[in-house]
């Protein structure tokens, strides 16, 4: 089973799981006397405590990181409070006094609201499919809780407000937590978000008293409203995205809305009027569709983007142009997902990937080498190729290649960025942030000119009391070159980096012994960072920051 169809069928099981607790929901309420206020503060302790026991397996400790900063601990109490208990509790609420069809599918348009706020944000005019979505919901809205007459309400009052504000607070658990969920992880995030949510209405619903009628057949539904509603819900869906991207996986969200309009005909027996059933319709239809239509657009531009880049021919050697990539791997992939990558990277990188200990170090390795995939596929890599087991190998200090040598390319990392550069030519590259002036080891490896003109610059600042930023700017920019020359050649550290001298370099050459090197550098300072390429080739490099993260830009 490949990876899209993986994705689809998590996505599709999680949007299954939601719409059969609604169901589950609304059996417990009319037939076992049940509230949604003790369901909903059950559903989300128990389920909130599965969560964080799940993200304690993957990360431990780390699960009490977001309580140690009071910016991010206040965030979590937001969306514990309007996101997790509001949007739960005003959907049960809703299920309660209609249907699960009804709830479910008022809650769903949620998206055309989200469409609206970000158009607002972004201040951007509204397309035509967006304008034509909004009034077919609006439309869709009408049906259902009219029949189709103006001067009726088919739907409670209390019914309809309450599956609209389930709606609203959708759009905040969605639009909130972003960040959070990037440094912290969804397990995590949800678990905590889950329990803190049940803790705060457990004493309004009084959770430690049962009422209505207890039995094995009330047990049950319970355990499949918490374990099938909740846990497996988002687990799934949360595979889908990883597999899929948030876009695609959103579009089998529908499933929510059609498995709770069919269970409701055929398990509760309620009956629809044509005009609900076609107010349904529209909604789902509408809100599907725009979907579809922000996936088309996207997939069109970038294979527009693919054939600029990649062309249905060939490109000649002397037409490929050197490009550097820079990426914050602190924005790679959730650590929850850290696993599904195995099935993705070829068997030698994936070992390699989950041989460090600490897991900042694991996000390292990921991070720089499906930034690897990325500029691979940029250059016109074959996909299959790109991550096949054995297309790789190192040579005999350590440095990878591809073993096809079709391309050469060169990694490294230094703070919250890595690097890669690919090339036609042999190429090497480094990436420090500016740091003090360690002088043991410029006095090792500097040479005598470079130590004298970094001497001279600390004695200038002394003199006039200034900060040594710029010997530090210095120190450092030595250091990378030296690097990049060391990576480019393969003899890693090996190599006499006494002989080097980037004290007078000119022309883009430095010296090695005397005399000027073959090789040409290239250097970039960005936010804080120092970045050095080195390669036989005239032409400068592209330097190429990605701003989106692994998950929506590599798969």
């Amino acid at each position: 089973m490949n990876a899209k169809v993986k994705g689809i069928t998590y996505a599709l099981i999680g949007g299954t799981c939601w719409g059969l607790s609604g169901i589950v929901g609304k059996l417990l309420f009319d037939t076992r006397g049940l509230n949604a206020q003790w369901l909903v503060t059950a559903r989300l302790i128990i389920g909130g405590i599965i969560m964080l026991f799940i993200a304690f397996l993957q990360k431990k400790e780390k699960i009490f990181d977001v309580w140690k900063n009071k910016k991010t601990a206040c965030s979590m109490l937001l969306f514990a409070a309007f996101g997790m208990l509001a949007c739960q509790l005003t959907y049960f609420l809703c299920v309660q006094y209609s249907n699960p069809a009804t709830a479910t599918v008022l809650q769903y348009t949620s998206p055309v609201m989200i469409m609206v706020l970000c158009l607002f944000l972004d201040k951007k005019l509204p397309r035509i499919i967006d304008i034509l979505v909004l009034i077919a919901v609006v439309v869709g809205v009408f049906l259902m809780s009219t029949h189709g007459d103006i001067h009726t309400l088919a739907i409670s009052q209390k019914a309809l407000i309450l599956g609209m504000i389930a709606a609203v607070t959708i759009v905040f658990y969605t639009v909130w937590p972003v960040s959070l969920l990037r440094e912290f992880g969804s397990p995590s995030v949800i678990g905590w978000g889950m329990f803190l949510g049940g803790i705060m209405l457990a004493p309004f619903s009084k959770f430690w008293v049962l009422s209505g009628k207890w039995d094995g057949y009330t047990v049950i539904l319970v355990g499949i409203v918490i374990i099938f509603g909740t846990v497996c819900a988002f687990t799934c869906y949360l595979k889908g995205v990883m597999y899929l991207g948030p876009v695609k996986s959103s579009l089998f969200s529908c499933m929510e809305p059609l498995v709770s309009t069919i269970l409701t005909i055929t398990v509760l027996h309620q009956t629809f009027a044509m005009a609900d059933l076609v107010g349904i319709a529209v909604i789902i239809i509408s809100v599907t569709s725009l979907a579809v239509n922000d996936v088309i657009e996207k997939e069109s531009k970038g294979s527009k983007e693919s054939n600029r880049t990649n062309g249905t021919k060939r490109m000649k050697k002397s037409e490929k142009r050197t490009k550097v990539y820079l990426l914050d791997r602190t924005k790679t992939a959730d650590p929850v997902s850290f696993s599904l990558w195995k099935e993705f990277l070829p068997k030698e990188r994936w070992e390699k990937t989950v041989r460090p200990v600490r897991e900042e170090d694991r996000k390292t390795e990921l991070a720089a080498w499906l930034l690897l995939y990325h500029a691979l596929k940029e250059w016109g890599i074959p996909e299959e190729s790109i991550h096949a087991d054995g297309a790789y190998c190192y040579g005999e200090h350590g440095k990878p290649e591809r073993k096809k040598k079709e391309v050469c390319f060169n990694l490294s990392h230094s703070g919250k960025y890595v690097m890669c550069v690919v090339s036609d030519v042999e190429v090497g590259c480094d990436i420090e942030k500016i740091q003090k002036v360690r002088w043991k080891l410029a006095k090792r490896f500097f040479s005598e000119g470079e130590y004298d003109i970094l001497e001279k610059l600390k004695e200038e600042k002394r003199e006039k009391e200034e900060s040594p930023e710029a010997e530090e700017e210095l120190f450092t920019r030595f250091w990378v070159l030296r690097e990049s020359y060391v990576k480019k050649t393969g003899e890693g550290l090996g190599i006499s980096l006494e002989g080097l001298d980037f004290s007078g370099i000119s022309g883009y050459k430095g010296k090695k012994n005397g005399k000027a090197l073959k090789e040409r550098f290239f250097e970039w300072e960005y936010d804080g960072y120092r970045i050095a390429v080195c390669e036989e080739k005239d032409g400068e490099p592209e330097l190429v920051v990605c701003s989106r993260t692994i998950d929506n830009c590599f798969l």
